[in-house]
């Protein structure tokens, strides 16, 4: 009777140990997460990235969709999105690269060489960002390698994935695609077509005609970042 009780024990400890172990595996992610969720180096980073990729929605929209003016520009620095009937407005996939390249360029600002955290010693390695543009949000994945190291122990911080920032950039662009489309098709401006089809979308349109091209302003007041409405800017020469 001994030794059948030992061995039960012995199965039931091994039923534990077997069922905890499945029980980590299915949730480990979970686990991780929750101590990301808690690491205070993490946080920080998670939230530069959120605030540099509002100010390169911001930037790049005013900027025509880029972080430096394409040759074909204004001599103020506005990319042609039309000129001699043919459409040169960059892609949504070239736009997210240029929202990435901000990131990339301009996090230290807002990181500061980790001084918030002097009690720790932090070694920053290459960052890499990607942006994905969707009608109603971008979302920033970052690979961000920094080793933390305090008093002799170790850990690493690399993935900050699914950043999302509420910006309805890419229907403004679907938007300014169809103006451009409309030029095409009709082989001039059409100002009836243009105020048409913002008036659809519920944004409004600026248009200041200089001695080289028309400069277009695309406004959104319900979509905002950092309190203030998106405005994309792009030159049309006829």
């Amino acid at each position: 009777m001994k030794k059948r009780a030992q061995v039960t024990i012995f199965i039931i400890i091994a039923i534990l140990i077997v069922a905890s172990a499945v029980l980590i595996f299915s949730f480990r992610d979970k686990i991780k997460i929750f101590m990301l969720n808690s690491d205070p180096v993490y946080l920080f980073v998670q939230n530069c990235v959120e605030e540099t990729g509002k100010d390169a929605i911001y930037f790049i929209t005013q900027n025509g969709g880029y972080l430096f003016p394409p040759t074909l520009s204004t001599s103020e620095g506005t990319p042609y999105y039309f000129y001699n009937n043919k459409d040169y407005t960059p892609t949504k996939d070239r736009i997210g690269e240029e929202i990435s390249d901000y990131i990339e360029n301009s996090i230290s600002y807002c990181t500061n060489e980790f001084t918030n955290f002097p009690d720790l010693n932090i070694t920053e390695e290459e960052i890499k960002a990607k942006a994905k543009i969707e009608n109603e949000k971008i979302i920033l994945d970052v690979v961000y390698p920094l080793i933390i190291n305090k008093g002799g122990s170790t850990r690493k911080l690399e993935n900050f994935n699914n950043i999302i920032i509420q910006a309805e950039i890419g229907r403004i662009y679907n938007s300014i695609k169809e103006i451009i489309q409309e030029q095409i098709d009709k082989e001039g401006i059409c100002l009836s077509c243009i105020s048409e089809l913002i008036d659809e979308e519920g944004l409004t349109i600026d248009m200041v005609n200089t001695e080289e091209a028309i400069i277009f302003t695309v406004k959104d007041k319900y979509s905002l970042i950092k309190n203030v409405p998106i405005e994309w800017k792009f030159a049309n020469g006829y």
